[in-house]
Formats: structure tokens, C-alpha cells, sequence
């Protein structure tokens, strides 16, 4: 794991801050929030920390911290990408997904969790 981010307790807050630490800046202006709740996710990849990151999804919590931090940002389809990070309570409405740079990098990331979701490789990794 080459890191971690900050998210708000219970994943609920449109900031990412919680009791452990101080809210996550935005990385085009610290002052600024990412949003919410992926908004460490987001924040990572648009500081260029990480190429990719996952951020869970239910109400807007991959798009608004993506639209935050001028990357690219959609929920999957539910219960289309595998997600085994405890949100059982919630799989009615809460997907996994990235925040990414392109178009294509969010497209690639998500092949790979629909197909982990599947139990097959869709796409080789070293695929154009």
C-alpha cells in the first residue's frame, strides 16, 4: 500500500476531516476543500501523490471531490465493481469507483474492478 487518505467518519460529510487528523486540503488550493467523502482520494491523485486511487460512491462522493480537484469522476453502476471494504449495510446504493486524471484512466480502473466483481480478467494489464 504506498498510502492512505483521509476520509470523514462514516464516509458522511461533504469535507474530509474527521477526529484523527485536520481536513484534507484541496490540491490546487490547501486553504480549500477536496470535498467529500473521497475527497483524500481525490486529493492524492490531483497532487500527483497517486496515479489512481478508489473512492467509494453513493451520493456524489467520488464526483464532487473529483469536480473539486480537476479530475474526472463518475459513479459505476451499483453493484457493477467489487468492493470488499465493509459497506455491506449500504451495497443497495454505495459502489466503488475512481477519481482519475482521463477518461481512460478512470475506464481502465473500472474494467478491473467489474471484472474482479466477475471472478475474470477482462483486460491484460500490458494492454494498449
Amino acid at each position: 500500500m504506498p498510502g492512505k487518505t483521509h476520509i470523514p467518519e462514516f464516509c458522511q460529510c461533504a469535507t474530509s476531516d474527521n477526529l484523527l487528523g485536520r481536513e484534507t486540503g484541496n490540491p490546487w488550493d490547501p486553504s480549500r476543500t477536496p470535498g467529500g467523502s473521497s475527497g483524500g482520494a481525490a486529493a492524492s491523485v490531483g497532487a500527483g501523490l497517486a496515479t489512481i486511487a478508489l473512492g467509494s460512491e453513493g451520493g456524489g462522493s467520488i464526483r464532487i471531490p473529483s469536480a473539486f480537484s480537476g479530475l474526472v469522476g463518475f459513479k459505476p453502476t451499483t453493484g457493477s465493481c467489487a468492493d470488499e471494504r465493509g459497506f455491506r449495510a449500504m451495497t443497495d446504493f454505495v459502489t466503488a469507483g475512481p477519481p482519475a486524471w482521463t477518461v481512460d484512466d478512470a475506464r481502465i480502473v473500472t474494467e478491473i474492478l467489474a471484472a474482479q466483481m466477475l471472478g475474470v480478467a477482462e483486460r491484460a494489464f500490458d494492454d494498449p
